[in-house]
């Protein structure tokens, strides 16, 4: 998931409509209260890579966490964000300062968190 940010054309600058755009790959948002919420409930250890991202490779912050499912501990990832400008020609601009969370379903991510929980440390 990722989120993308257009201002309205005709708009005065002081009345311009912020319009939030989504593009889903299956994953979940969660806006900063979520993740703090989540955060309080389940020990969400960081981890930061580089990873490739539509506009380009970028160090990417992930926290990974187990959730109790049943009568197991099932592993979760999320990916902080930024909110990126939508440029004109579809093109996507710089990072913004405003953070999203989104909750990855990519099973290459999630198979690395039960990786890094059976070895014994969520931290790398």
């Amino acid at each position: 998931m990722y989120l993308l940010q257009t201002l309205m054309e005709d708009a005065e600058a002081d009345e311009g409509e912020e319009l939030l755009v989504r593009y889903n790959l299956n994953g979940i948002e969660i806006n900063e209260e979520g993740f703090n919420k989540l955060n309080a409930e389940i020990a969400l250890a960081p981890m930061g890579g580089n990873f490739p991202m539509p506009w380009g490779k970028e160090r990417v912050q992930l926290y990974f966490g187990e959730v109790p499912l049943g009568d197991s501990l099932e592993p979760i990832v999320i990916r902080k964000g930024f909110v990126r400008q939508l440029l004109p020609g579809a093109k996507i601009g710089a990072q913004g300062n405003r953070p999203y969370y989104e909750v990855c379903t990519d099973p290459k991510l999630l198979d690395l968190a039960r990786k890094k929980f059976a070895a014994g440390s969520p931290k790398s």
